[in-house]
């Protein structure tokens, strides 16, 4: 219970609340006198791996990128999920990460997600092996990808598969 307790302290304390009406900071305030309850849901969902329905609907709230919010095209969707889900999807998260790096199936170079690395300390690397190459006399060349909406298209199926794969 202290775990899933840190858990919550460590979250965003969002007030915005899903179809349920309740919030990350609900969750926080009221932990202490209820979070054995919130354990157990959380628990009950992982042992039998069961989402209920109601976890899985989001409202989705159109946010304006700049230019005239009245064109679709300008605003971007934000789904807000019942705070329960969130600290299910925390859960998941944090158990994930931690048995890849317990049984070292992460890259040395990934940093995204990753406790202690972060986008600053890629750059430092990147810039590191930049400026060596130059002492070294050497050319280097930077390929930059962005992956961000690469999960979304991922065949959920073949990422169950390569889990199972990796034992997880």
């Amino acid at each position: 219970m202290d775990t899933l307790g840190l858990l919550l302290l460590h979250m965003k304390p969002s007030t915005s609340t899903g179809n349920d009406g309740i919030s990350v900071s609900m969750f926080r305030t009221f932990f202490w006198g209820m979070g054995h309850v919130l354990l157990d849901i959380v628990n009950s969902s992982l042992t039998t791996s069961n989402v209920p329905g109601p976890w899985k609907h989001a409202m989705v709230t159109p946010i304006p990128k700049g230019q005239g919010p009245s064109e679709p095209a300008n605003t971007r969707p934000i789904s807000i999920l019942p705070a329960i889900m969130k600290v299910v999807e925390r859960v998941v998260q944090r158990q994930l990460v931690q048995y890849l790096e317990a049984n070292q199936l992460l890259s040395t170079t990934q940093h995204g997600y990753r406790s202690g690395r972060s986008t600053e300390t890629a750059l430092s690397v990147i810039t590191d092996r930049a400026l060596e190459a130059m002492d070294a006399g050497e050319v280097s060349i930077l390929v930059l990808l962005d992956l961000s909406k690469c999960f979304d298209v991922v065949p959920h199926g073949r990422l169950l598969d390569k889990l199972a794969l990796y034992g997880a």
